[in-house]
């Protein structure tokens, strides 16, 4: 057919059926109409069926009175006699307790119809268009002489086909409340009427039958199921009433039933605790689960896989069912949507129950335990049971109070708990939640539901060992502080604790309590990361939920720590004391007048401003960082290593992750964004096109500018600047001529010792320099306001050449200083030991100290100088809102 050519849609008249292989209408034979399939065509009233063609071609024959057509339509039978009677087209007896007889015991149509009389234990019945006399149901029915049905003695009444005394009535009174149902969510109480119908009936056959009567046994447990094992009212009630009478011992389940449906389990079952599941007797490392179902009537159907049925999001997904694999399924549905998945088990007057089996080798089964949320009184009793169900349209039903309250499972979990060092399963669990609400709701929206599987590995040592490191970590990082609270008093002359010194320590001890334990939850997640995704069989699983009760407040902890750590860096950074040393000797006016021209403030202008534009320098920058980061999680699909599949089967598509495989791999993710843009700037970018700080350190050169950096009151570092030719204010020939004889090595060095060009340093100073830098700016302390105001002041012109003279008396007092010019403060320049610069010690500074710093530790007074620490705050703050946010 071509794409624009169409079939028309056939209507068929009555007299005609559709054929599917022509899709058309073929005319029914004469005496045929079409029948209810549309596809077949049947006889019509009076006409009897007597062949079918091959065609499909039904053929019918009309049957002429006094002929009728037989009970199963296919022939033509004489009714005449006088004790028959032609009733809707078909022969009848005139006695109720006969039956018409048309054919003889070799099957045979006879003549005409004689009718033949059941006796008193049996009653007619016509079943598939054949007349029997079928037999009471109950051995002490009689069959009605006038009305022919079976009928119980006068002293019993009949309950479900059933003779029950009239006496035993008595035995099993129900309560108004035995027959209600509560619905917390809905806040409603419905007297059902499935239980009313059913409840009392059922007790009573199941009892006097001796759990003989299956059906009713099975539909008091059904209504306890219904009731939510409310263990003091109704059909539960019932239950119990009759478990008392029965033993309890099958297959080494002590809780299990011999005669009756199995509900409870034992709470102090041992037998519970010690059933195992070795990994070895899975085939194919598949853990599978059966069903047994039960409708609501008590009729019970075969063993089945569970197949799809915690599945109604969709398409079928098995890969649950993998030994190890953290499965979760969620979606939302509305009750068209369930009643479809349920259909080939139930129907909407119909309830499916299912018992639950896991298979612990090729041969056997064991029960699965079911956790559901049980009223007792007024408080809430978990319990494990058996039997559970997905949806139930029938028991909300009430037609006194005029509701209808559907209840279907929100989300069902199943948990398996692995043996700590062995390879074995213990016995599955599953937990069952329920959610009520009433039908026109549930029509018209869509309500969640979850399907969960997972695993559970004891993580006790695991948590003592977090536990044990924390408060190890906790001691180290007070020790710590007390030591740097300790060097910052040396270091400042803090002879006293007091608001500073308790600032410091308390600094000190955040920051090395959360670099510890960021250190441990990223070893933790590597750990995790490498033994959970590379085993090669299954043997350990990912701590989940409330199993790592330690790890979640240690990463949040540490995260928000590295944080703090991060901030306090940004504010130690800004909060450094900084001189600019101007070298630069003053000239004179004439030889006459011994006037000194004061140098130029734009050089010292310009360097403060290249400082201030260096400390804002960075080569990780944050939003590369991130983006590096994204494309090395989703570019490359690293991320995928996140999901919670151990690696001992293929890879399966699932949104489940666990945040420490995240941590992990944010943490790599970061590692190598910062490793890739480092050795990019370290191996390229400083060495063939920008070094921020060396161009800095040869722009103080330049200007004959060294720069005082001071971290603490006598510890700091120190750029020497000045410049080999004793001036730079000079004009551009004259610098030319300087820095070509500079490249012929035909001036000094650069450096602050003789023929050397090391131009950084670590400092130590003396007090006594210390003290006479303070001096002069206690004297001008008053002055310092006016930098900070927009408009001049009376007085403010004097205040600023005090500020002046001030700056000119700090510029000769290091400069003094860094000549060697004072006797009794002075310096000497040595190597700092290996031991002592790791440490961070303070020396005794009886003379200052500057030890050589060839390395640029002058770096970490820059965010340059800090780029790992800034990374490693980003990366927490990353893992912080993952952690959060998934």
């Amino acid at each position: 057919l071509m794409p624009t050519c169409s079939i028309p849609f056939p209507e068929c008249d009555i007299d005609e059926r559709l054929d599917v292989l022509s899709f058309s209408c073929i005319p029914c034979s004469n005496g045929a109409l079409q029948s209810s399939k549309v596809t077949a065509c049947s006889c019509e009233p009076g006409w009897a069926l007597f062949n079918i063609a091959e065609n499909g071609t039904v053929q019918c024959a009309l049957c002429k009175p006094p002929q009728v057509v037989t009970m199963d339509g296919r022939a033509c039978i004489t009714c005449d006699g006088n004790d028959t009677q032609i009733i809707d087209g078909k022969c009848a007896c005139l006695d109720p307790r006969s039956i018409p007889v048309e054919q003889d015991i070799n099957g045979a149509w006879l003549s005409r119809v004689h009718c033949k009389q059941c006796d008193v234990m049996h009653t007619p019945s016509i079943f598939s268009g054949i007349a029997r006399c079928a037999p009471c149901p109950d051995r002490r029915m009689r069959a009605s002489t006038t009305s022919g049905p079976c009928q119980c003695p006068d002293d019993f009444i009949t309950v479900q086909g059933v003779c029950i005394p009239e006496d035993i009535q008595n035995r099993y009174r129900l309560r108004q409340a035995d027959t209600t149902i509560t619905f917390p969510r809905s806040q409603q109480t419905v007297t059902s009427n499935f239980l009313s119908n059913f409840l009392r009936h059922s007790w009573m056959l199941c009892a006097e039958s001796r759990f003989l009567n299956t059906s009713s046994c099975q539909m008091i447990a059904n209504m306890c199921v219904m009731q939510m094992y409310n263990r003091e009212i109704g059909a539960c009630n019932a239950y119990l009433d009759l478990l008392a009478d029965v033993q309890t011992s099958q297959h080494g389940w002590i809780s299990w039933p011999q005669q009756l449906p199995w509900l409870y389990f034992n709470s102090d079952s041992s037998t519970l605790k010690e059933v195992s599941i070795p990994f070895d007797d899975l085939q194919g490392a598949h853990l599978r689960f059966w069903i047994v179902v039960t409708d609501a009537m008590g009729n019970i159907y075969p063993l089945q896989d569970v197949g799809a049925l915690f599945q109604p999001c969709g398409a079928e997904d098995r890969s649950w069912e993998y030994l190890g694999n953290n499965f979760q399924q969620t979606c939302s549905l509305t009750l068209a949507e369930l009643r479809a998945h349920l259909s080939a088990l139930q129907s909407e007057n119909n309830i499916a129950f299912f018992e639950m089996f896991v298979q612990t080798s090729q041969t056997t089964l064991a029960p699965i335990p079911v956790e559901v949320l049980v009223t007792s009184g007024s408080d809430p009793l978990p319990q494990f049971v058996r039997r559970f169900f997905l949806l139930d349209e029938v028991s909300g039903a009430s037609d006194d109070q005029g509701m209808d309250i559907v209840r279907y499972l929100e989300k069902i979990s199943i948990f398996a708990r692995i043996q700590p060092g062995h390879r074995i399963l213990d016995l599955p669990k599953a937990t069952a939640t329920y959610r009520d609400i009433p039908r026109e709701r549930f029509i018209s929206s869509s309500l969640p539901f979850q399907f969960v599987m997972r695993y559970h590995l004891p993580q006790r040592r695991y948590n003592r060992a977090l536990m044990g490191l924390t408060i190890t970590y906790s001691i180290i990082s007070l020790f710590v502080a007390v030591l740097r609270a300790s060097s910052f008093s040396r270091r400042n002359f803090v002879e006293v604790i007091d608001e500073t010194w308790l600032r410091v320590f308390i600094g000190g001890y955040l920051r090395t309590l959360g670099s510890l334990m960021f250190w441990t939850v990223i070893g933790a997640s590597f750990f995790w990361l490498i033994t959970y995704r590379g085993q090669q069989e299954f043997f350990m699983q990912l701590p989940i939920g409330g199993q790592d009760s330690w790890l979640p407040p240690l990463l949040l902890t540490a995260s928000i720590l590295k944080v703090v750590d991060g901030l306090l860096l940004l504010r130690r950074l800004s909060t450094f004391d900084i001189f600019f040393v101007d070298h630069e000797a003053s000239t004179t006016i004439n030889e006459n007048q011994q006037e000194a021209t004061p140098t130029t403030i734009w050089r010292r202008t310009f360097i403060a401003n290249e400082w201030n534009e260096l400390t804002m320098i960075r080569h990780l920058k944050p939003l590369t960082s991130l983006f590096f980061v994204v494309i090395i999680l989703r570019g490359f699909g690293l991320e995928r290593y996140a999901v919670q599949n151990p690696g001992t089967f293929p890879d399966l598509e699932s949104d489940t992750t666990h945040y420490l495989l995240r941590t992990a791999l944010i943490f790599t993710s970061y590692v190598l964004a910062g490793l890739t843009q480092l050795f990019f700037f370290a191996g390229f970018y400083n060495r063939f096109v920008y070094n921020p700080l060396l161009s800095f350190i040869d722009l103080c050169s330049l200007a004959n500018i060294s720069v005082l950096i001071f971290d603490s009151a006598v510890h700091g570092y120190y750029i020497h600047g000045k410049s080999p030719h004793g001036f730079s204010d000079v004009d551009m020939h004259t610098m030319l001529v300087n820095l070509k004889k500079e490249a012929e090595d035909m001036v000094g060095h650069r450096g602050l010792e003789t023929d050397t060009d090391l131009q950084t340093f670590e400092i130590f100073i003396p007090q006594k320099l210390r003290k006479e830098w303070e001096t002069v700016l206690d004297r001008i302390s008053d002055s310092m306001d006016i930098l900070r105001r927009t408009t001049l002041q009376s007085g403010d012109t004097e205040r600023m050449r005090q500020l002046a003279q001030a700056t000119i008396v700090l510029n000769r007092l290091f400069i003094g200083y860094l000549d060697h010019s004072f006797r009794d403060i002075d310096y000497i320049i040595k190597v700092r030991p290996f031991f002592e610069r790791m440490l961070g010690t303070t020396p005794d500074i009886k003379r200052g100290i500057f030890y050589k710093d060839p390395a640029l530790s002058v770096e970490k007074t820059l965010l340059l100088g800090n780029e790992v620490s800034l990374l490693i705050m980003e990366c927490a703050i990353f893992i912080f809102w993952d952690y959060i946010l998934t």
